[in-house]
């Protein structure tokens, strides 16, 4: 007999890294604090996302929306 529970977990493992997750991240452009929202894979990847996008800017904090 076959285990559907372990098929179905292993599923929607799947789908759950392919499904986009949205950061908001805040920064200072001048004195000014801005909140954008970027997607990024994962918390590793939205340091990379956000240095792309804004390279002169420190991302102070990045949050999942």
């Amino acid at each position: 007999m076959t285990d559907i529970s372990k098929k179905t977990e292993l599923q929607q493992s799947c789908i759950t890294a392919v499904m986009p997750r949205y950061f908001k991240c805040r920064f200072f452009k001048g004195q000014i604090l801005h909140s954008k929202i970027l997607e990024a894979k994962d918390e590793e990847d939205i340091k990379t996302v956000f240095g792309k996008k804004y390279p002169s800017r420190h991302l102070l904090e990045a949050i999942e929306v």
